[in-house]
C-alpha cells in the first residue's frame, strides 16, 4: 500500500513523469523490449509454498491454469472453496540481448492482494493478506526488475502469491517490458485507476453539498435528496474501485458496504427519476424500499461463504432495476415530459453503463469472461456514468434557473438577495474546504507509522537542500539506513514488534541528528541555530534516509556512528534478547566539486550501503562524491 501511496503523491506533485526525473538512470534510452506473460501458468493452492526456495523448480504439486483468468474458479472446481491463497509460476526465458537492462513486471490487475517474487527476491506487493486484509482489486500492479537479479540467457521464474475472496482473478495484460515502456504504462494505470476516479470524487463533493442545502432550502423539493443519496453511495462504489486505504473490518466488511451501495443507488435512483420527470409510481416506489430495507437485515449476517450467492442476487435484481431506468427515460421522451430532452441523454448514459458494470460483476461471480463482439467486460465505467450524472443534472439546474429568471422578472431583486446568501454559504463550505486540505496536505507528506517525512515529501526537500548547498557553496551529505535483516525480524517476530522498532528507529533520527556541535566549524553560532536544516524521511520498508547540510566526511561520518550506536542499543520490553542493528551508507558532497542533481548523491549512498552490507552489515560505510 505505502508504495502506491508515494507513487500518488509524486504524480499529483509533477503530473506528467518527464517533468520528474526516471530514477533508472539511463533506461530511458534503452531499445523497446516486450515479453507477453498472458497463457499457461503453474498453479498451488494453498498458504505455504511447496518448496524451499522460490526459484527452484520443483514441479510435482503444481497444476496449469490460463491467466489472465479466474483463481477462484479453480479453486471451486478442485477445493470447493473460493476463498484462500494460491502461488502463481511461471518460468520465462531471458535472452541474452536483455542483458545489464532493468525490466518492469506488468501483472494486470490481481483480486485481491499479492506478493511478487523474481527469481525468489521479492520485488512488490499490492493489498494485505489476512488477518489484515486488504483488497486492492482494481489496481494495476507494476513492478520494477533491477538487472542484478535477471538472469539473461538462462530461465527465470515469477512467482506470485495471491489471495483471493469470493471472485479472485487476475484480469488485464501481463507483460514485461523495458523500463520506458513500463512506466508509460504504470503512469496510464495511476491515472485512470486512480487520480481520475478521486478528480470524480473531486467534483461530486460540491454536488453533494449543494444539492443537500438545496433539499434544506426546498424539503418538498425531494429529487435533490435522492440525488444526494446517490452521490453517497457512488462515493463508496468509487472508493471501492481506487481505494488505496483498508477498510475497517477487513474485506468482508468491504464486500457488504459495496454491495449495499449497490442496493441503495439502485433505489434512489429510480426514486430520483419518478420525482425529476413526475412519474406517478407509487407501488414500484414500495417495491423498492421493501428490496432495500429487507436486503439491510441479509448482509448483517451474510457470511463469507454466501457472498457469491448473495452477489448474484443483488446483480440480477439491480440490472432489472437497470432496465426499469431505462423505460423511465423513453417514457418521459414519449410523454415530452419537462427536462426529458436535456436530461435523457445523459441518464442513459448513466444506466447503460451500471448496467455494464452489473456485467462485470456477473462475469466475476461466475468466473466466465464475457465477451461481445470482441469486446470484453472488463473496465469499470461507473466513474464515467458519475460524470455523465453530474454534467446532465448540473443542465438541469442551469434550465431550472433561467426558467425561474423567465417567469418571476419581478423578484429579481428577492432573488439576488437569495444568491448572495447561497453564495456566501458556499463560501464558508469552501473555506472549510480549504482548511480541511490544509490539514490533509501534511497528513499527505508525513509517513502515518513513523511520523517523518514520507518518500516524495523528502525528495523534494532533498532538492531544495541540495540546490541552496551548492548556490552557497556549501557541504552536505546523504546518509541511506537500512535495517539489517528485518524481514527475518519481522518473520520471527510478528510485524507489530517490526513496526514498534521502524518507530523507535525514527524517534532515533528525530533527535540524533541534532545531537553533535558543529559550533566550530560553524562561525561559532549555537548548535539549535544550524541545525534546522537537517532532514529524515522514510524511504519506504525499512529504510530511511538522512540528508545533512554544511557536513564534510568527519562530521558526516561522527553523526551516523553515533545513530548506529542508538540503533544498536534499542531494547523492547515485549522481546528483551531482541538486538537490532542498521547498516549505514554515507555520501559526501564536497563544496568545491560539481554535482548535477541529488540523485547522483542517493545513488552513491546506496553504493556505500551495499559495501556496509557486504562488510557485515551495523557499520557506517562513507563514499565522497567526485565529478567525472
Amino acid at each position: 500500500m505505502s508504495s502506491n501511496l508515494f507513487t500518488l503523491l509524486r504524480f499529483l506533485f509533477f503530473l506528467i513523469p518527464i517533468i520528474y526525473p526516471s530514477p533508472w538512470g539511463h533506461a530511458a534510452e534503452a531499445k523497446p523490449l516486450r515479453m507477453d506473460l498472458t497463457g499457461t501458468w503453474s498453479i498451488h493452492l494453498g498458504e505455504d509454498p511447496p518448496w524451499g526456495k522460490l526459484g527452484n523448480k520443483d514441479k510435482s504439486s503444481w497444476e496449469t491454469i490460463i491467466l489472465p483468468g479466474s483463481i477462484s474458479k479453480y479453486s471451486l472446481e478442485k477445493t470447493g472453496r473460493c476463498i484462500g491463497t494460491a502461488w502463481l509460476r511461471k518460468t520465462i526465458f531471458i535472452p541474452m540481448d536483455w542483458a545489464n537492462q532493468d525490466l518492469g513486471l506488468s501483472l494486470g490487475r490481481i483480486s485481491h492482494a499479492d506478493e511478487t517474487f523474481f527469481n525468489g527476491e521479492k520485488i512488490g506487493s499490492e493489498g494485505n493478506f489476512p488477518p489484515h486484509d486488504m483488497s486492492m482489486w482494481n489496481i494495476s500492479r507494476h513492478y520494477f526488475i533491477s538487472n542484478h537479479m535477471i538472469r539473461p540467457g538462462f530461465e527465470n521464474v515469477i512467482t506470485v502469491r495471491v489471495w483471493f475472496h469470493t471472485y479472485g482473478d487476475v484480469s488485464g495484460d501481463l507483460s514485461l517490458l523495458d523500463v520506458p515502456s513500463w512506466e508509460k504504462d504504470r503512469t496510464k494505470g495511476l491515472f485512470v485507476r486512480i487520480i481520475l476516479n478521486y478528480i470524480i470524487i473531486a467534483m461530486g463533493i460540491p454536488l453533494l453539498l449543494l444539492f443537500f442545502l438545496f433539499y434544506i432550502q426546498r424539503p418538498q423539493s425531494t429529487e435533490y435528496l435522492y440525488y444526494g443519496i446517490q452521490l453517497l453511495c457512488g462515493f463508496f462504489i468509487i472508493f471501492d474501485l481506487c481505494s488505496l486505504w483498508r477498510f475497517p473490518g477487513g474485506i468482508d466488511v468491504r464486500f457488504k458496504i459495496v454491495a449495499f451501495s449497490w442496493i441503495a443507488i439502485n433505489v434512489a435512483h429510480p426514486l430520483f427519476l419518478h420525482r425529476l420527470y413526475d412519474l406517478k409510481r407509487k407501488k414500484i416506489e414500495w417495491f423498492l424500499v421493501a428490496y432495500l430495507v429487507i436486503s439491510f437485515p441479509l448482509f448483517l449476517i451474510a457470511k463469507p461463504a454466501d457472498f457469491r450467492e448473495y452477489g448474484f442476487l443483488v446483480v440480477f435484481v439491480s440490472g432489472s432495476i437497470g432496465f426499469y431506468n431505462l423505460s423511465c427515460h423513453f417514457s418521459a421522451l414519449f410523454l415530452k415530459k419537462p427536462y426529458s430532452i436535456l436530461f435523457s441523454i445523459f441518464g442513459l448514459t448513466v444506466v447503460a453503463g451500471a448496467i455494464h458494470d452489473g456485467l462485470i460483476y456477473l462475469s466475476k461471480l461466475s468466473y466466465f469472461k464475457l465477451s461481445f463482439l470482441g469486446y470484453t467486460f472488463d473496465n469499470m465505467l461507473f466513474p464515467i456514468g458519475a460524470a455523465a450524472l453530474y454534467i446532465g443534472t448540473a443542465i438541469v439546474l442551469v434550465y431550472r434557473f433561467i426558467e425561474l429568471l423567465k417567469t418571476n422578472e419581478d423578484l429579481n431583486e428577492n432573488l439576488e438577495n437569495k444568491v448572495t446568501e447561497r453564495t456566501r454559504s458556499m463560501i464558508l463550505i469552501t473555506e472549510e474546504l480549504e482548511r480541511q486540505n490544509i490539514k490533509l496536505e501534511e497528513m499527505a507528506i508525513r509517513d502515518s507509522l513513523t511520523g517523518l517525512y514520507n518518500h516524495a515529501a523528502f525528495f523534494d526537500r532533498l532538492d531544495e537542500i541540495f540546490m541552496t548547498s551548492r548556490k552557497n557553496k556549501a557541504p552536505m551529505a546523504v546518509a541511506m539506513i537500512d535495517v539489517d535483516d528485518f524481514k527475518g525480524f519481522n518473520d520471527t517476530y510478528g510485524h507489530q514488534v517490526g513496526d514498534q522498532v521502524l518507530m523507535k528507529i525514527s524517534g532515533i533520527l528525530k533527535t540524533c541528528i541534532r545531537e553533535y556541535d558543529i559550533a566550530a566549524k560553524y562561525q561559532g553560532h549555537r548548535m539549535e541555530d544550524n541545525r534546522d536544516y537537517d532532514l529524515a524521511g522514510r524511504y519506504g520498508g525499512d529504510e530511511f534516509m538522512m540528508v545533512l547540510p554544511c557536513c564534510y566526511k568527519d562530521l558526516a561520518i561522527t553523526v551516523t556512528e553515533r545513530v548506529c550506536l542508538k540503533i544498536s542499543q534499542i531494547s523492547l520490553d515485549s522481546h528483551p534478547g531482541v538486538r537490532v542493528s542498521g547498516s549505514f551508507g554515507v555520501a559526501v558532497l564536497n563544496p568545491d566539486i560539481s554535482c548535477p542533481n541529488s540523485e547522483k548523491l542517493v545513488t552513491l549512498a546506496d553504493l556505500a550501503l551495499y559495501k556496509s552490507k557486504s562488510m557485515g552489515k551495523n557499520r557506517v560505510c562513507c563514499k565522497i562524491y567526485e565529478d567525472r
